[in-house]
This record gives structure tokens, sequence and C-alpha cells, in this order.
């Protein structure tokens, strides 16, 4: 028997079909109990794609999501096509002077940053800390790029939080 996020566990089931094995998908059904993970930088919001996000087009979001994520979600919901543990993507980016150029990025999936596969939601966040230069180059499936300026992106994110009412930069 298999549910939405799982499968029965035969051993701790009182008989009900109450008890399931999470399963660990490359693209997660639902997250239930959990808050979505994200990081918001430079006005970038970089999450990765769960199956909630999609039904965020409606209830015809199988026609209406956008069509990079869908191809993912169709072939590639428990297992990952490559070294990914998660599918991780820019959804939509926050209007801010740090991302001139960018504001109409939206749901593009993310290849790499500063030269480094992203792998998941973590380590996203650990290039980001660990990145020494100047810019940090986030390169996105197909031909599109951003460069954020490092040395900005502090001010920039303490402004973005002040103006969207952001208490949280980041949820891992």
């Amino acid at each position: 028997f298999q549910a939405e996020d799982g499968i029965r566990d035969v051993e701790r089931s009182r008989g009900l079909g109450d008890v399931y094995k999470r399963q660990d998908y490359f693209i997660p059904l639902y997250k239930f109990g959990e808050q979505q993970k994200y990081i918001i930088a430079g006005g970038f919001v970089i999450q990765e794609l769960t199956v909630s996000f999609l039904k965020t087009w409606g209830e015809n979001w199988r026609d209406e999501g956008d069509k990079r994520l869908l191809y993912y979600y169709n072939y590639f919901t428990q297992t990952s096509p490559d070294e990914r543990e998660k599918l991780v993507f820019l959804s939509y980016v926050l209007p801010d002077e740090i991302n001139i150029g960018y504001q109409k990025f939206r749901t593009l999936i993310i290849k790499s940053i500063n030269g480094k596969k992203v792998k998941s939601i973590e380590s996203v966040a650990s290039v980001l800390s660990e990145s020494n230069g100047r810019y940090i180059k986030i390169t996105f499936e197909g031909s599109k790029q951003a460069v954020l300026d490092k040395k900005q992106l502090q001010q920039a994110n303490k402004r973005i939080a002040a103006r969207y009412n952001i208490y949280k930069m980041e949820n891992l």
C-alpha cells in the first residue's frame, strides 16, 4: 500500500494503515508539519521544489504550472537524474537595487553557484557563506546567469527584510 508521502509501515501499524515510512523523494510530495525550506539572498527567493509549490498554480496545476518544473515532477519525483539530493530553484525575485535586471526571473532551476554544483538548499547556504570572492555567480539550467555583488549583499538583505517585513531570511 502506498500513501501520498510514503509507504505503510506494517510492523508499526495498528491495522489502520496509519503509520507510514517517510520517503525521501527528490521532489517531496508534501511536507506535513514542516515549514518550507528557503533562502532569501539579494531578493532571490531560493527553495526546494515540492508538490505543494506546484499546486500554487491552482486546480489545473499540471497544465498551468511551469513546464520545466513539471518536467522534473513528471519524470524524477522519486529519484534524482544526477547527483542532486533535491531540486533547488529560484522561485521569484523581491525587487531591490541589488537585483536590477533580474527582477523578472521566475522558477529557474539552479545549476551552480560560483562553479559549485547545487545539490540541496543546504549546499546553497554553504556556498553563499563560504564564498570569498567579490561576486556570487548563479548559473541556471539553460543559458541564464545572475551575478550579485557580495560586498553589497548584507546591506541589501537588511533593506529587503525591512521593506518586505521578512523576519527570517532563511529557513533550513
